[in-house]
């Protein structure tokens, strides 16, 4: 099991390891790569697809 959030105190399992990891907004990543337009966009984020739309803006 892997997620950006932290589980509910009512979640199953235990936290094993933590990974630091880079994040950016939708709109800085379509602006660093020259992206104009997307079509179809793909997300899966275990819980964190709201955060993913709200970096995207333009």
């Amino acid at each position: 099991m892997s997620s950006l959030l932290r589980p509910a105190a009512a979640a199953w399992g235990s936290i094993v390891r933590e990974t630091e990891v880079a994040i950016t907004t939708l709109d800085d990543y379509c602006r660093s790569t020259d992206v104009s337009r997307i079509d179809l966009l793909k997300i899966d984020t275990q819980g964190y697809e709201l955060e993913v739309l709200r970096g995207a803006t333009v």
